[in-house]
């Protein structure tokens, strides 16, 4: 799902990867996958004290064992910050 126009919808994978290269380009950018920038905002949400169930939502995961599997991991900063 993408926010698109004031609503959420489905998007053509490649249309939306050729404008984020094209975006990427002019903005002078490292070649950064669009995977990776999408594994980075899923992987940041849990840091930001919202519910697993938001970044399993917002990632279109089946379930929130995906979410959890695959992009959260506890940092070294955020055990210190437990243990403080």
């Amino acid at each position: 799902m993408w926010h698109m126009g004031g609503g959420w919808g489905s998007y053509d994978k490649i249309h939306f990867t050729d404008k984020f290269q094209t975006a990427r380009q002019v903005a002078a950018s490292p070649n950064v996958p669009f995977h990776r920038l999408r594994h980075y905002f899923v992987s940041l949400l849990p840091t930001l004290d919202l519910p697993v169930s938001y970044a399993q939502n917002l990632a279109s995961h089946p379930s929130c064992k995906t979410t959890l599997d695959i992009y959260t991991r506890v940092s070294d900063v955020h055990l210190r910050q437990a243990v403080a």
